[in-house]
Formats: structure tokens, C-alpha cells, sequence
């Protein structure tokens, strides 16, 4: 069990394996806690961390990680992108 640095949420990860890591962030936080796939929880938790970088650099950094792919992903950071500017 450990802490999403972002939303601070209790996150249990079984493996380093089942994490993505944000490339941007990898170095500032040294901990590879992201997105298990086909869990909600951990995408909206990805989404979190995403819309912490600049808004213009969010879809980069998901690509970077290979997040983009994923359809609920996605909406869900175009969604917040798009809350956070109005």
C-alpha cells in the first residue's frame, strides 16, 4: 500500500510490472506507480497526475507513456483538461 503523490489516494500496487510510469515525472518522484489496465480507480489516478503538468504538455506526456491507446483513458484527460480550463 502506498500514496498517489498526486491526489494523495491509498493505491496497492502487487508488482512494479503492473505499473506505467509517467516519463516526466519518473525522476522527481522515483516511484513507478501509475496505471494497472482495466482498473477505473487507477486510470482516474493517471488522470490526475497527468493534468499536473502543463495543460499544453498533458497529451504529450500520456503518449510518452503509452496511455493514449486506452479509450476511457482518453476522454477521461480530455475531460479534465477541458473542466480545468473553464
Amino acid at each position: 500500500m502506498t500514496h498517489c503523490p498526486f491526489c494523495h489516494a491509498r493505491v496497492t500496487i502487487e508488482s512494479i510490472t503492473d505499473a506505467t510510469i509517467c516519463v516526466r515525472c519518473k525522476g522527481d518522484y522515483g516511484f513507478l506507480l501509475l496505471i494497472q489496465k482495466q482498473s477505473h480507480d487507477w486510470l482516474l489516478l493517471a488522470c490526475y497526475h497527468f493534468i499536473r503538468h502543463e495543460l499544453d504538455s498533458a497529451r504529450d506526456c500520456a503518449k510518452q507513456a503509452k496511455l493514449l491507446h486506452h479509450t476511457h483513458f482518453s476522454q477521461c484527460v480530455e475531460r479534465t483538461v477541458c473542466l480545468h480550463k473553464n
